[in-house]
């Protein structure tokens, strides 16, 4: 699948992409080397076998976790209300990992 759609890619453009940003979801936590090491190595052995002698490009790969019960609110200075956070708010300080690249990013309104 990784080679025709970077065929595909490099017919529509001319060329094959220089970065990939891979995202997957419902991947298990205990789950996560065992997809990077097989999905991973599958992309890069895609690439090397089109690329030939040409750069390899940098792949960023970003799991995905929707089912999680972490909820996120502002509050108003002026009245004290809480609302929701703003669709495209992202939190990537005090409550992630502090070793990993973990972010939550607010997608859409609730």
């Amino acid at each position: 699948m990784s080679t025709d759609l970077l065929k595909l890619f490099a017919q529509r453009n001319g060329c094959f992409p220089n970065k990939i940003v891979f995202y997957r979801d419902g991947v298990d936590d205990g789950h996560f080397q065992k997809v990077l090491d097989h999905e991973i190595r599958s992309l890069q052995n895609a690439c090397k076998a089109l690329y030939m002698n040409n750069p390899l490009p940098k792949i960023t790969f970003i799991i995905v976790k929707k089912r999680h019960n972490t909820r996120f609110f502002v509050r108003d200075p002026a009245t004290g209300n809480m609302s929701n956070v703003q669709p495209g708010t992202v939190i990537d300080t005090d409550i992630v990992h502090p070793l990993g690249f973990d972010f939550y990013l607010n997608s859409h309104a609730a």
